[in-house]
C-alpha cells in the first residue's frame, strides 16, 4: 500500500498543474540550460536548495530503447541542472495514463545512497520528457570517513534496544543481516548506517540508525512493513 501511496503522489507530482510562474531562479548555469529546454518551461525551485523542485511544460525527445535508458540519457545532458549521471540511480520504472515516470536515487560520488535523495522524470508515449520532480539533495561539505563496519553498527542497535550503554553480542542466528549505509545531506553530511532488526527482537519494525564514524546511537524511524520490506521516515531518539 505505501508503495502504491508513493508512486500515485510521485505520478501528481509530475503530472498536475499549477505552477503559473517560475519562482526566483536558482544558478546561473542551471537558469540558462532550463530557458534552452523550451519556451512554455515553468519551474518552482526548491527552497532548501539551489535545485529546481519541479520542472513542467517540457517536451524534450530523448533516444535510447528503453524508459530506462531515455530518462537517464535526458539527465545526464544537463548536469547543471541536476547531477552527474554517476551519483543517480534507476530505482523503479512505471506506466499509467499514456505517461511512464523513471525514478532515479541519489547516490554519492562514492556511490553511497543519500536519504531522501530522489528524482523523477516522466515521459510521454512518444518517449519525449514532459515533467520532472527532484527531491536531489545538496550535501554541504565532503562527506566524513566510515569509520565502524556494519556489524558492529548491529551490535550498538542491540545494546540500545536492550537498553545498556555499549554494544551487545551479536547472536550468530543475525550473523547474516548487514545493515544499510546511507548518507544524511545537509551542510554537514553524516555517513550512517540503518539497522532493522527481526520482528521477534523489535515487535515495531523499527528502523535503528547508527553513526558510521562515531558509533553513537542516532535513534530509530519507525517503519511499516511493505512487501517484506521495511519504510519509515522521520528520527526519533
Amino acid at each position: 500500500m505505501r508503495r502504491t501511496l508513493i508512486w500515485t503522489a510521485a505520478l501528481g507530482a509530475v503530472l498536475v498543474g499549477g505552477v503559473a510562474a517560475a519562482t526566483p531562479p536558482g544558478p546561473p548555469a542551471a537558469v540558462a540550460a532550463l530557458k534552452r529546454l523550451g519556451p512554455d518551461v515553468t519551474v518552482r525551485w526548491r527552497a532548501d536548495s539551489d535545485r529546481p523542485a519541479v520542472i513542467r511544460g517540457l517536451s524534450v525527445a530523448t533516444t535510447g530503447k528503453t524508459a530506462r535508458a531515455r530518462a537517464t540519457g535526458f539527465v545526464s545532458r544537463h548536469p547543471e541542472i541536476f547531477l552527474p549521471a554517476a551519483q543517480l540511480r534507476v530505482a523503479e520504472e512505471r506506466a499509467a495514463a499514456g505517461v511512464t515516470v523513471v525514478r532515479m536515487t541519489q547516490v554519492t560520488p562514492a556511490g553511497v545512497p543519500v536519504d531522501g535523495g530522489e528524482l523523477t522524470v516522466a515521459m510521454d508515449e512518444r518517449g519525449r520528457v514532459t515533467a520532472v520532480h527532484s527531491e536531489l539533495k545538496t550535501l554541504g561539505a565532503a562527506v566524513p570517513k566510515v569509520k565502524i563496519d556494519g556489524r558492529a553498527a548491529l551490535a550498538i542497535a542491540l545494546g540500545r534496544l536492550a537498553g545498556m550503554k555499549g554494544p551487545a553480542a551479536v547472536p550468530a542466528e543475525l550473523s547474516g543481516l548487514r545493515p544499510t549505509l546511507m548518507v544524511i545531506p545537509g551542510r554537514t553530511p553524516r555517513p550512517v548506517y540503518k539497522v532493522t532488526l527481526p520482528l521477534y527482537l523489535d515487535m515495531l519494525g523499527r528502523i535503528h540508525l547508527v553513526d558510521a564514524v562515531t558509533g553513537a546511537p542516532m535513534g530509530w524511524r519507525p517503519g511499516m512493513i511493505v512487501d517484506g520490506h521495511h519504510h519509515g521516515k522521520g528520527v526519533r531518539p
